[in-house]
């Protein structure tokens, strides 16, 4: 039950690299179809799991319409970028924000996974659900930039706590007969 830090660093790389050449209105839009398209192939993925493997354990298909329903009032991060401008970021400012973001994820996911193996994925994974609650209202009462640095250095706590627990999680519920299928 090892956290995927490794994974983690060299997609924050990929995107942060990426992301510094590609103009924020463009990612943006690519940003949004692709978080609808997952979106929707997470809800036929449930239909099909629900026909095809009845026998599923009914407290991760619970997990499942949880966070399916989560996933539905998670935004995309380049809206949140996009925000950073609204309060007077420049383009070379949102870079390191979002450089913030990525490292605090990364660095924060490790002691998550260890905090986990102590006190629970549960308990973990609804401590980083609650951090995700609180940043999302600070972006929505953010009216100076200092406040965005805090929040983004947040909402990077929250990525490392609950990406990797949110896959474990869904392991221990699958049990061992489904555990390529809660991972799928």
């Amino acid at each position: 039950w090892r956290t995927p830090w490794r994974s983690n660093l060299l997609f924050m790389i990929f995107v942060s690299l990426f992301s510094a050449f590609m103009p924020i209105q463009v990612l943006g839009e690519m940003t949004s179809i692709g978080t609808l398209f997952a979106f929707v192939i997470v809800c036929i993925g449930i239909v099909i799991m629900r026909k095809t493997h009845p026998q599923t354990p009914r407290p991760f298909r619970r997990y499942l319409l949880v966070t399916a329903l989560f996933a539905i009032g998670n935004s995309s991060d380049v809206f949140l970028l996009l925000r950073a401008r609204q309060v007077g970021f420049q383009d070379t400012e949102v870079f390191i924000l979002y450089a913030l973001f990525n490292a605090v994820a990364v660095l924060s996911a490790y002691p998550a996974g260890t905090l986990s193996d102590k006190i629970g994925r549960r308990t973990v994974l609804t401590a980083g659900f609650l951090v995700f609650s609180a940043v999302y209202a600070g972006f929505g009462w953010a009216l100076h930039a200092a406040w965005l640095w805090p929040l983004y250095a947040a909402y990077g706590l929250y990525n490392g706590m609950t990406q990797g627990m949110a896959r474990a999680y869904a392991v221990d519920l699958a049990g061992p007969e489904h555990r390529a299928t809660a991972l799928g």
